[in-house]
């Protein structure tokens, strides 16, 4: 029961306050729709990395620069492999709850966190939607000329996103729910 999404909001509902919803990101390593041409260029970069240390192992160039090439695979794999470790992880601890108030999202990490939106100021919001009718719900516009990195794993290390609930299960049914509650507060 401990795991139950509703029951990580509890604690945080105020008096006459009720969960419409809740519910919880997909869990274990996710390939999002750009991550494809970031794995590329990861193994493009790594690639030539790995060409480069080879032309100064067998050639008469300066080892120290080994020093740039190491640096420059270990930058490859951390952006390869960290970002969808650091996705995971991030997912592994996010709960999501609608009440008829407000939008709750909670971070169960080393330093809990709390985002709460009132339905009522969430004007602007995005729906992305896939086949398996998971999806992302983004409350809020992201910064300008970021489209990219919303739909990468790499998304994880930019702290100017808006909220959202990432990679929920029945994401239209939950934008509907939503809109019909935010409905709901307005009459």
């Amino acid at each position: 029961m401990w795991n139950e999404p509703s029951f990580a909001f509890q604690d945080e509902l105020e008096s006459g306050e009720r969960i419409v919803w809740s519910g919880r990101p997909q869990q274990g390593i996710i390939f999002r729709s750009f991550d494809k041409f970031v794995i590329v260029f990861i193994l493009f970069g790594l690639g030539t990395s790995i060409a480069w240390i080879y032309g100064i192992l067998s050639n008469d160039i300066p080892k120290f620069l080994l020093i740039f090439m190491v640096l420059g695979i270990a930058q490859m794999l951390f952006m390869g492999v960290g970002s969808f470790l650091k996705d995971l992880q991030i997912r592994k601890n996010l709960s999501y709850a609608l009440t008829n108030k407000r939008i709750i999202i909670t971070s169960n990490s080393n330093a809990p966190k709390i985002r709460s939106l009132n339905l009522q100021s969430v004007s602007d919001m995005s729906l992305t939607q896939h086949h398996n009718k998971t999806g992302t719900i983004l409350f809020g516009s992201a910064p300008a000329n970021t489209y990219w990195i919303v739909s990468t794993s790499l998304h994880v290390f930019n702290q100017n996103m808006p909220p959202s609930f990432d990679m929920i299960d029945d994401a239209k049914m939950v934008f509907d729910l939503i809109r019909k509650t935010q409905q709901a507060l307005s009459t």
